[in-house]
């Protein structure tokens, strides 16, 4: 690995705490106000900790947004909870990621994957090694595709030519037995393959779950954890 001046390092920092970045901020300039004020209220920051992974190589930008349906909060939103329900149908058939792929050359520059080319080059595995490739266009809902179409000019906006890089890529929700492929609720594990590299998530995941106590000190401790990791208990 190519080891990066450190101007160019500053760069590739920039681009992945723009990645950090909730959709809830993301999204502000479209979103009642008092959607973005209620939204304080919910931890997108532990969120997107668990939802987005990247890779740790220096000279890449490579990463993998998983976006589960209980993502979609009314306060995200700004709207009833019996219209989040509603609007969570339309994506409960589905397992959303947006994925970016680009490489950091000497001087800093980041060359993207353009998104028609990088969703060829992703592939999705369950638990039980079972893969699967992005779903066609025509193979999903129409008001799912109009809702992230939607969301592509709100991410070159933000972001630049990094929103722009950034491809939305669907797989179904439910293996052929029925099994929900990724569930952030329930304990499990899954995968995603863009080209050589690999990201796994281990569920269930702790900001989506209430959190737990230690019963020896009461410590307030991850929703995900069995055992307290310093006392054992």
């Amino acid at each position: 690995m190519k080891t990066l001046p450190r101007f160019a390092r500053s760069a590739a920092h920039r681009c992945r705490r723009w990645l950090s970045l909730p959709l809830a901020i993301l999204l502000a300039p479209v979103l009642p106000l008092d959607a973005t004020a209620q939204s304080a209220d919910i931890d997108f920051a532990a969120i997107m900790d668990e939802l987005w992974i990247e890779t740790p190589d220096e000279d890449a930008i490579t990463g993998v947004w998983w976006i589960p349906t209980e993502y979609w909060q009314p306060e995200l939103l700004g709207m009833s909870a019996e219209e989040t329900k509603e609007f969570r149908t339309v994506f409960d058939a589905y397992t959303v990621l947006v994925v970016i792929d680009g490489e950091i050359g000497l001087f800093g520059g980041t060359t993207f994957v353009p998104p028609s080319q990088l969703i060829g080059m992703v592939s999705l595995r369950d638990e039980e090694g079972g893969r699967y490739e992005p779903l066609a266009e025509e193979d999903i809902d129409g008001n799912a595709l109009i809702f992230l179409s939607g969301l592509k000019p709100i991410f070159e906006g933000m972001l630049g030519p990094m929103g722009e890089n950034m491809a939305v890529v669907m797989f179904p929700a439910e293996s052929p037995g029925g099994r929900r492929i990724a569930d952030p609720l329930a304990e499990g594990r899954f995968s995603v393959q863009v080209g050589e590299r690999a990201f796994e998530w281990q569920t269930p995941l702790g900001s989506f779950l209430p959190p737990r106590f230690c019963p020896v000190d009461g410590k307030r401790l991850n929703g995900g954890w069995k055992y307290c990791p310093w006392h054992g208990e």
